[in-house]
């Protein structure tokens, strides 16, 4: 034990540095490519904090529990906990702005909230340098015990920093209701008691006739600030504020529909965040392999406005781009991801025979929003060009493999209701041998489903989001009923019969889901 007293930084020190190193062969073991550096900013950031609160936790605590039997090395502890709390901060903030944003030149497409967020995000990076910096014992020496409490205090002003930059643009922070926002709440609301405590107990010793309870006024303030937020936090769904992402989508389907639009929008909604009106041109270049039925397509993207490539793009549903194919009939589907190299998407795609297809890719540029192209390719020597013709399905309850999927609407399906998100469609989802709910869906491209509606007669295609657009954990289940949103974002969504296909993982298997529906 007198070993770990005494060597408890070194060992603070090398664990928190092996433990980055093991969250990193983790992640590129367990991730895409397109996912390694969202999941290593995500979890870099959560340990940067988690080892913040270790350290700015320990005196309060021990001002409150004197006696506790591993104060002395806990308080030895301390420096090198900050430290760690640095090192973290740094991985996470070297990945997320270098890698993520592309640098500088990104920071000229954010809106004014990220700058913000950012801005404090390397004030809070400063002041852990800074105390990383001066936790050298000869430093110390040199500073003086006064000057060096001084600087290290500085930490709560960093704490304050992290936990406003977490709130504003943590991806984990944008429902309250997860579990991350509910245990961050409760470890904040037990640092800010023990202060209470703290701050209480100071006052009775340094003002002369201080004579309230230890728990004094501050505690009284802390009460009604930790009642108000256990309102907001801990209230059933429904009950608590609403983030009026719904409403934002609806405003933004109105203005499309009365032909006007916003030059900027600083959206919850993915893939809405960005100018609405720049634009971008994308060509397609299509080579043969020596298969006949599989090609090689190379999508080149670049801006309208002057020509010059488009290299930097942002992360939408957990890929950098997507890509659905459909054959002329309308029978086949197929939801690919290509790869960046620079201003290009490239994959090679297989096409399950002659024909005549539709290709349709979204992908995001910086500064931008979603942008959605559609081209038209004939496969093979003699391709066929029929049109889609399937029947309106009457009944919409059909067996997919070894899966029931029951499909209704909200109201009935009329062109001006969809366009505004007023009409939902839910997907139920049961065993089709036991008649069983299926319970356990898993999040697939950040969402329990996916779905894409696809006009028979003009092949226009609509990409549909799930109405609840807080993405699941990875290991968070989902079903029996997944609900869409249709809504006309980009332009109304026009009468007609549609194709539709919808996505859900279950077991590892990607479920899809295909039917036939009129829109009024």
């Amino acid at each position: 034990m007198s070993f770990v007293k005494t060597k408890i930084r070194y060992i603070v020190l090398v664990s928190s540095i092996t433990l980055s190193g093991l969250v990193y062969i983790f992640t590129t073991l367990n991730y895409s490519d397109n996912l390694i550096t969202i999941r290593l900013t995500q979890i870099y950031a959560q340990f940067a904090i988690l080892y913040l609160y270790l350290a700015i936790i320990a005196s309060p605590l021990f001002s409150a529990f004197p006696n506790l039997s591993f104060r002395p090395t806990y308080i030895l502890a301390r420096r090198a906990l900050g430290v760690s709390a640095f090192w973290f901060a740094f991985l996470h903030s070297n990945i997320a702005f270098f890698l993520q944003l592309q640098g500088f030149q990104g920071l000229g497409f954010l809106s004014s909230k990220y700058l913000i967020a950012l801005g404090l995000s390397f004030f809070a990076l400063v002041v852990l340098l800074v105390m990383t910096l001066t936790s050298i014992d000869k430093i110390i020496a040199k500073l003086g015990n006064k000057k060096w409490k001084m600087i290290h205090r500085t930490i709560y002003l960093a704490g304050i920093t992290v936990l406003i930059h977490a709130l504003m643009l943590g991806t984990h922070y944008s429902n309250l209701y997860e579990f991350i926002p509910q245990i961050t709440i409760a470890l904040v609301t037990i640092l800010l008691l023990l202060e209470a405590y703290r701050l209480d107990k100071y006052l009775t010793q340094k003002i002369t006739n201080f004579t309230q309870p230890k728990f004094g006024i501050t505690f009284t303030l802390i009460v009604a600030l930790v009642s108000i937020t256990s309102y907001f936090s801990f209230a059933p769904a429904g009950i608590g504020p609403s983030l009026g992402i719904h409403a934002e989508h609806q405003k933004l389907a109105e203005q499309a529909l009365n032909g006007s639009s916003t030059t900027t929008t600083n959206s919850k909604i993915p893939g809405l965040n960005g100018d609405r009106n720049k634009r971008f041109t994308v060509n397609l270049v299509t080579t043969d392999t020596k298969d006949p039925l599989t090609k090689n397509l190379t999508f080149t993207v670049s801006d309208a406005a002057n020509g010059e490539p488009t290299s930097i793009f942002q992360i939408i549903n957990e890929k950098i781009s997507h890509l659905i194919i459909v054959d002329s009939t309308l029978n086949y589907f197929d939801h690919i991801h290509p790869e960046q190299n620079g201003n290009t998407f490239t994959i090679s795609a297989k096409f399950p025979k002659e024909n005549t297809y539709r290709v349709y890719i979204d992908f995001q540029p910086l500064g931008a929003i979603e942008q959605q192209f559609a081209f038209t390719l004939p496969i093979g020597s003699n391709p066929n060009n029929q049109t889609a013709s399937q029947s309106i399905d009457t009944n919409l309850t059909k067996t997919f493999g070894d899966y029931l999927i029951n499909v209704t609407s909200s109201s009935s399906l009329t062109a001006k209701e969809l366009s505004l998100g007023k009409i939902a469609l839910k997907f139920e989802i049961k065993s089709a041998q036991t008649g069983d709910p299926i319970t356990n869906l898993k999040p697939y491209l950040g969402s329990f489903g996916h779905l894409v509606m696809i006009n028979q007669k003009s092949y226009e295609y609509y990409h549909v989001h799930p109405a609840n657009l807080t993405p699941p954990s990875p290991d968070q289940n989902g079903g029996p009923v997944v609900e869409f949103l249709p809504i006309g974002i980009y332009g109304p969504i026009k009468p007609g019969t549609y194709r539709i296909f919808a996505q859900f993982n279950h077991n590892g298997n990607i479920l899809v889901g295909d039917y036939t529906i009129q829109v009024k």
